[in-house]
């Protein structure tokens, strides 16, 4: 009779240590799937950061284009202006004109 509640102690032992590792393996489960879910969002949300950045850099170096491209039609119609008003400054007006058509150039070849 000893050895029949002796081999049903071990049993109960055996069936409660692994009814603890199954709820540790659940509760462990629940504890990652957060973390993971949350890496995942994160990996997404870089991405979109990096490529935000990359569109960033791009939109600052078209608007130093059209910027750099104002000031040349400025200084060239200052020229105008300026040689309309009282006839002199031509190398001026050349100056504006070479400076003006040098950007529309180098402008072309970046398109």
């Amino acid at each position: 009779m000893e050895q029949i509640e002796n081999l049903v102690t071990i049993c109960t032992l055996i069936i409660s240590v692994s009814t603890i590792i199954n709820v540790a393996l659940v509760l462990k489960g629940r504890v990652e799937a957060p973390e993971k879910n949350q890496n995942e969002r994160l990996d997404i949300l870089e991405k979109r950061v990096d490529e935000l950045e990359s569109e960033i850099e791009e939109t600052n170096k078209i608007l130093l284009e059209l910027e750099e491209g104002s000031r040349v039609t400025h200084r060239a119609l200052l020229a105008l202006m300026s040689h309309a008003l009282n006839g002199n400054n031509i190398e001026k007006l050349e100056k504006a004109y070479n400076k003006l058509e040098n950007h529309l150039v180098e402008r072309g070849h970046h398109e």
